[in-house]
């Protein structure tokens, strides 16, 4: 398997609500799934009650957007969180995250949206895996 980064947009201050970031280029061909991942600051990770609401979206046409997938992230809160990935490495107070299947997308657009609960720095990342 191999990675590839499609969508790389460094951390800044962004307000809250909705923010809506499209790939460049159509979702190739041979592509078996992407990663979407939030890049946040640790106390905002660590905070209590802030979410982040992640979307996936497809388009054959770059118009219309078909809702693929989606996942409510929470602060881990003080105490933060340690995870046991699949590879028996552990990750400590991991990005939001969200894993979307591209086998059967190939030549559609995909959109990533986030929705912020306050003003946090956070960036966003999409790689997709062959």
């Amino acid at each position: 398997m191999a990675t590839t980064t499609v969508v790389d947009v460094n951390p800044s201050n962004r307000q809250a609500g909705e923010h809506a970031f499209t790939a460049p280029q159509p979702v190739a061909a041979g592509l078996r799934f992407a990663l979407l991942e939030v890049p946040m600051e640790l106390a905002d990770k660590l905070s209590v009650g802030t979410t982040v609401k992640i979307e996936f979206y497809f388009s054959p046409d770059g118009v219309a957007w078909e809702f693929a997938n989606s996942t409510l992230w929470t602060s881990y809160g003080p105490e933060g969180k340690t995870v046991v990935k699949r590879d028996g490495s552990i990750e400590v107070n991991p990005n939001p995250m969200l894993f979307v299947p591209l086998a059967t997308r190939a030549g559609q657009r995909v959109r990533a949206v986030f929705t912020l609960s306050r003003q946090l720095r956070v960036g966003l990342i999409v790689t997709v895996t062959t």
